[in-house]
């Protein structure tokens, strides 16, 4: 059986991910405190709550909408020192947009499909 890693995102990134995928943070992106090391990582979480949890954190912080990805949990994973979320994960590695899936009113869509 296959294991889901999830992911928050703005809405506005849709277009970009279904695109390129998702990459590693360059410093540019999210609304993490300065003091977290986030260069070069991918946070994930293995499960749906814990990516609607940070995607709540994410629209209080930014005022935007949201959206919860989900693909195959990458193998390159570790787990994630800066949370006290159990089953948050970083990785280093990208994943491909034909494998992401988006949660559009309660069912999983292909990213590349639904976002044109």
């Amino acid at each position: 059986m296959r294991k889901d890693a999830h992911h928050a995102t703005l809405a506005e990134n849709l277009a970009g991910i279904a695109r390129e995928g998702l990459v590693p943070n360059d410093g540019t992106r999210g609304v993490w405190p300065d003091e977290y090391d986030v260069v070069g990582k991918l946070f994930v979480c293995g499960d749906l709550e814990g990516a609607e949890h940070y995607a709540q954190v994410l629209a209080d912080g930014t005022g935007e909408e949201t959206r919860v990805l989900r693909f195959p949990m990458p193998e390159n994973r570790m787990m994630d020192e800066m949370t006290d979320f159990d089953g948050a994960w970083h990785t280093t590695q990208s994943i491909a947009p034909d494998v992401i899936e988006m949660l559009d009113d309660g069912v999983w869509k292909p990213l590349v499909e639904s976002v044109r």
